[in-house]
This record gives structure tokens, sequence and C-alpha cells, in this order.
């Protein structure tokens, strides 16, 4: 053996299916730690963030069995009381009782987290502690089902991408970390979304039917997963959505003593729409179909300062240590080749917005038209290019399971930046088959992961979650691809077949 054969056997080493499933592992494990210390180091305070607050708040009325009352200003302020206390007690209570330009709903009454009264019983758990140890339970607990997901994930995939591998991308996928922070259940969601689609692929369609069900406590994704039975056209599969759902609800019935504050929370929904439609962090921050429209950024003026605040000039640099507010010097190794514009609030964030009677500020019709016509022709899109490329729960796979779930999941009416972790299902999946494709769609996808893997450093080292929504136009654009490709071989096929 030649020194030159000795150095390429020395460069693949690592890239052998053992050695690299070792080195997932071990990457896997120091990811975790990292992701525990952002999360609960000392002056985060991710408790005290009304994305947790809220959850707690309804997990606690169901520990407290005031499940009637749910929804309830006084009684939810009284709630929030027994976790928050002074200043904190006061911005909780405003930004979860009281949230919106409008109060109107406020002062009769009525507010809290947008989540149903089936949320209350899974949150509860949480909520049997004090706001910072059950911060610090939902972010272990969300960190295990990650790992959870990345075993499914590899039973998926049929070990084409190994467990070790799966959990670490799970962890590394973009804007993870900041949901961990936030105490955000963007895990749980894709626990729940794996879980049922691993018992499709076990052969149980009912089953998964009945996982989906759970759901129930994010009403806007069981929604949109309904495409899936639909394209696949699996009755089983529906049916079990469907009877999950409704037992699931069901089974707040006794807890909150009839129907009152199912009814409350859909006027806390209402209200809740038409925030998502003039509201400028709840806008920039979602990554949704229907709320790409309402940016300001698609007249020419518009377009430049929102470029000079999301991408800047050229302007490479690099630095090894970050100085926080306070004088202190923190290890954070970055860099970069754009330099972005300070942020202007005359100028940035922008939404268009139209005025009616009284005042009444509101998105333009044919924004929220548009928004719609975009959410609709993914669904129909991914419907008919899967009836017609006679696509079934028992037979997909690979790149037919990509496209379906990409599709149902663009299709969730309003999701936020670290709901991106539902993607994880389909995008992992894509990266199981890279090996099985032909060099110029390899190449192709692995470029696209790239600049995927790149929004996560974004996240992380960049203020991403309010710049122009890249990852939904990336999403798009796998949807579309994976699409055509589903489309051509089907039509290959049945050239051949005939």
């Amino acid at each position: 053996m030649d020194w030159t054969d000795f150095l390429f056997k020395c460069v693949c080493w690592p890239f052998q299916r053992f050695q690299r499933h070792v080195l997932a592992w071990v990457l896997a494990g120091i990811v975790t730690i990292s992701l525990i210390h952002s999360s609960l180091r000392e002056g985060v305070n991710g408790h005290e963030t009304c994305d947790f607050a809220g959850q707690w708040m309804l997990g606690r009325f169901f520990y407290r069995e005031v499940c009637p009352d749910l929804y309830d200003v006084v009684v939810g302020r009284r709630i929030l009381a027994e976790g928050f206390k002074d200043k904190a007690l006061e911005t909780q209570a405003r930004e979860i009782l009281e949230k919106g330009s409008h109060n109107d709903l406020f002062k009769q009454g009525v507010g809290g987290a947008l989540y149903p009264p089936t949320a209350s019983i899974l949150f509860s758990m949480l909520a049997v502690f004090t706001p910072s140890t059950g911060h610090a339970v939902a972010v272990f607990t969300y960190l295990l089902m990650c790992y959870a997901s990345g075993w499914m994930i590899s039973r998926i995939t049929r070990q084409r991408l190994q467990w070790g591998e799966a959990t670490l991308l799970l962890l590394f996928f973009p804007n993870n970390f900041m949901g961990l922070m936030l105490g955000q259940n963007q895990d749980l969601t894709l626990f729940i979304l794996i879980a049922g689609w691993y018992c499709r692929h076990r052969g149980w369609p009912f089953v998964a039917g009945l996982v989906w069900g759970l759901f129930a406590y994010k009403p806007v994704f069981a929604v949109a997963l309904l495409l899936i039975p639909l394209s696949l056209r699996s009755m089983r599969l529906f049916l079990g959505m469907a009877l999950g759902g409704l037992l699931f609800v069901a089974l707040t019935l006794p807890f909150t003593g009839g129907l009152k504050p199912w009814f409350r929370w859909l006027e806390v929904g209402r209200h809740a729409e038409h925030m998502y439609q003039i509201d400028r962090n709840w806008i920039w921050m979602s990554r949704d179909l229907v709320g790409l429209p309402r940016r300001k950024m698609w007249d020419t003026q518009s377009m430049i300062d929102v470029l000079g605040y999301s991408v800047g000039e050229w302007k490479p640099g690099a630095v090894w240590f970050k100085q926080s507010e306070d004088g202190q010097q923190f290890f954070r190794p970055a860099a970069w080749l754009f330099w972005a514009e300070e942020f202007d609030e005359s100028k940035h964030l922008q939404v268009y917005l139209d005025t009616i009677n009284e005042g009444v500020v509101v998105s333009p019709w044919y924004l929220t038209l548009i928004g719609y016509a975009l959410l609709g022709g993914v669904a129909l899109l991914t419907v008919l290019i899967s009836w017609r490329s006679k696509l079934r729960s028992a037979t997909i796979d690979g790149t037919e399971e990509v496209f379906v779930l990409a599709g149902s999941l663009l299709c969730v009416f309003h999701f936020m930046h670290y709901d991106l972790a539902s993607f994880a299902l389909p995008v992992l999946i894509a990266v199981s088959m890279w090996s099985r494709w032909p060099m110029r769609r390899r190449i192709l996808f692995l470029s696209w992961y790239l600049i995927w893997l790149c929004r996560t450093y974004a996240f992380f080292f960049g203020f991403a979650i309010l710049e122009i929504p890249w990852e939904t136009y990336l999403l798009l654009l796998l949807w579309a691809w994976m699409g055509w490709v589903v489309w051509k071989e089907n039509r290959d096929s049945s050239i051949y077949a005939v």
C-alpha cells in the first residue's frame, strides 16, 4: 500500500457506516449539552416568556380543577399569580390575557392562550411545578422526545439514516434551540407527527390516525394533516384521525363542565386571527403561506429596505468573543460575509394595512386572497399529483413521502419559526434517500440541504426570526421539486408499462 492509498483510507474512515454512527452520537451528546445550557443558563429565564407561561397557565387550570373557568380573565390572572409576582405577573397578564391593540374581548372578561382546552390536559404535567422548574422539565422532556423521534425516523427510513444520525439532525434543525429556550412545544408536535407516520409505516393506518388525533391540542396542524389521508385515499387513516380527535375533545368535557370554555376559546381564536393580519411581530415571525403576502416587501423601496436589513452589504468578518450589554465578554465565535443595516422601526418589519370604518385596521383583502390562494394551490396540487400518481398509504416511500408530508405541512394555517421543526420528518426522509438518487439529484439536494443548514446558523448567531422567511421558500422549492419527480417518475413508468 503506497502513501496515497493510505491517505485515502484515512480520509474515508470516519465516513464509514459504523464510525459515522459513533461520531453522530458523540456530536448529538455535545449538541444536547449545549441546548440544555443555552435554554437553562442564568439570565435566559425562558419560563418568564409568554410562550411558556401561557402553556403553564392552561395546565394549571387543569391541575387546580378549574377548567370550567378556562379563558376567564379574572381566574386566569389568579392562576398566573400562583407562579409569577409583581412585574412578571403584570407582563404575563398583559401578554397572555390582554394581547392585541383592540382589547374589546378582554373587557368582556375573555382572554388566554391560543391553545384549546385539550392542551390543558397535556400541559398539566408541567403545571405541577413552579414555572422555572416546569420549564426545565419541559426542556429535558422535549430533548428526550427528539431522541425517541430519531429512533422512529431510523425505522421509517429502514436504517438508511441511523438512530444517532437522525437524532443529531433533529437537534440541529433550524431554530429548534430557540423553541426549547422559549419552552415551546415544537418537539412535542414533531414527536406526535413522527409517531403517527411510524405507525403508518408499520401498516397500522388506523392507529396512526388515532395518534394524530392528539393534534386536537393544536387544531391548525390537525386540519392540515387531513390532506394526507385525502391524498393517499386512506379511509382508515382518516377515520382514526377523526375518532382520535373526537375522543380527545370528549375527554375534556367532564373537566370543563360543558362547552362554554370551548366557545370562549373560539372567541380567543377569532381575536388572534385578526392579530395575525396586522401584528408586525407575528407576521414576520411566522413561516406560513397565508402570511407571506402581508410582509411589506413586495414594492421596490420596501424590498430594498428589507434586503438591507435581512442580507446587508458585502463585509466579511469574524469574532471569537461577544460582549454583553453589561460589558462582560463570553466565548461565542461567529463569522459573516454580509453586514446588515441597523434596525429602523420606520422602514423595517412593516406590513401592508388598510383602515376601514371607525379606525379598525385590517390586512388588505387582496393580500388575504393571495395568501389563501397560495395555501389552496399547494393543497390542490398535492392531492391531484398524489391521485394522478396513484399513491397509497401501504406503498408510499421515499420521494413520495417527502412530497405528501411537505405539501400537507405547508398548508398549516399559521405556524411560527420554531414550528419549522415539524418539517424535520420530510427533510430527514429526503436525506435518507440521498444514496438512492441519481447523481444529478444528489448534487442538487446536497446544495439545498447545505443552504438549509445555513438557516440554523442564521437563527443561532443572527436574528433570522424577523428576516425574510427563506425557510418557507426553501420548503416550497423542496415540495415543488419532489412533486415534479413524483409526477415524472409516474409518467415514465406508465409509458414503459404501455
